[in-house]
């Protein structure tokens, strides 16, 4: 793995993570705090980044020649999302609900668990979108 494709790969996901960060912590001031609505929530704020990921992962990390850029490929880009969208909805989840925050720490706990279980899942989705995805060998 060259160490500046996986560098790109962490400022684009450190970018579209703030941005998620920002609407999750937007959410919890303005919703309900349940855990249906948590759920939602995340699922919301991940559908978002996916589409931004998706195209600045495109551009800027594996660079997709325009005449490469196929149906096929966001098809199986969007499989991997829904994959890491499964593993950051139950990872925030369990993080939120049965990790034992401090105390001090407990207003934020949603977000603090959606920003672990980000970090955690992005790992898998990296090599994924790399060999599967965006790999120069894959028609």
């Amino acid at each position: 793995m060259p160490l500046y494709q996986y560098f790109r790969f962490c400022v684009v996901g450190g970018i579209v993570g703030l941005l998620a960060l920002g609407a999750m912590a937007l959410a919890e001031l303005l919703l309900p705090a349940t855990r249906v609505v948590y759920v939602g929530e995340v699922l919301v704020v991940y559908a978002v980044g996916l589409v931004l990921s998706y195209l600045l992962q495109k551009r800027f990390i594996f660079a997709v020649p325009r005449s490469e850029r196929k149906v096929a490929q966001f098809q199986r880009f969007v499989a991997i999302a829904l994959l890491g969208a499964a593993s950051t909805t139950g990872l925030s989840f369990a993080f939120k609900y049965y990790f034992r925050w401090p105390e001090s720490l407990a207003g934020l706990s949603g977000s603090l668990s959606f920003a672990l279980a980000c970090l955690l899942t992005s790992l898998l989705t990296f090599f994924l979108n790399r060999q599967w995805v965006f790999s120069p060998h894959r028609p």
